[in-house]
């Protein structure tokens, strides 16, 4: 059939999206399910049963830190819309198949986030009925970010068809990302996460090394070699007279700080 073919093509059209793009961080992609729905801006009640289901494929590129553009393509039979407006598919018959191909910007508040959603806007054209009709869209849709480089995916919006009917539109499916971030210093932490990209550092500390493992990371220990107390910026104090050892005189006896650390036991 015309849908299967077109269902095809579109997981073809996903390889070799990710072949071409696997270099770069900043693209994914999106397949899954759609579906059309004439009957509410027709002034019906939502319901799965006047839904038409096809396949969408759609890709994003980060231009921002919180703005991607989304080419799409979605390929839907209609079956529940001549009993809605007759007059518009009396050439045509009861089915019919609608493409529709888009690119919309989409607004993503929270970033680098499992929890991901987004405001999408943008336009295109639907050819449906053996016309090519201009089309508006809108939406609200979530990614949830299961790893770094899989997401669920959950879209509604609404289309405004020039000359036509406007409909709602639903999506559900899988995001990938389409290449591993990049981590300049190997230490397993993206480079988008991680405070100290050049120098490999731990998970704990946004990446940020700790060398000697006090707790401090190095660009804020003084001691960076020696693990120390925080109260004294990561300084080793082994007698305890609040004096670092790197600036005491007497580092095993318990001194004071106007004698470099050394006693004065007779006052």
């Amino acid at each position: 059939t015309l849908m299967r073919k077109i269902t095809l093509l579109l997981f073809g059209i996903f390889a070799c999206w990710h072949a071409s793009m696997a270099q770069s961080s900043d693209w994914t992609l999106g397949v899954g399910g759609t579906a059309f729905d004439f009957a509410v801006p027709a002034k019906r009640s939502l319901s799965v049963s006047d839904w038409n289901w096809g396949v969408y494929l759609t890709a994003t590129k980060r231009v921002h830190p919180m703005i991607q553009i989304a080419p799409s393509f979605a390929a839907v039979e209609i079956r529940n819309f001549s009993d809605l407006f007759p007059d518009q598919l009396q050439t045509t018959g009861r089915t019919s198949s609608s493409l529709q191909g888009s690119i919309a910007g989409q607004f993503h508040p929270l970033t680098d986030k499992k929890f991901d959603p987004y405001v999408t806007l943008g336009g295109g054209g639907n050819y449906l009925r053996r016309s090519l009709y201009g089309m508006l869209e809108g939406g609200v849709g979530i990614n949830y970010w299961i790893d770094e480089a899989v997401a669920l995916n959950v879209q509604a919006g609404y289309n405004y068809m020039f000359d036509f009917e406007d409909y709602m539109h639903y999506r559900g499916g899988f995001r990938f990302g389409l290449a591993k971030p990049v981590d300049t210093d190997g230490d397993g932490i993206p480079d988008k996460k991680d405070k100290c990209p050049n120098d490999k550092g731990l998970k704990q500390f946004a990446g940020c090394p700790d060398t000697d493992n006090d707790g401090i990371i190095d660009s804020e220990d003084a001691c960076p070699q020696d693990a120390g107390s925080k109260d004294l910026k990561g300084c080793p104090d082994k007698d305890g007279d609040k004096v670092v050892d790197k600036d005491d005189a007497c580092p095993d006896t318990p001194g004071l700080a106007a004698l470099q650390g050394c006693p004065d036991k007779d006052g």
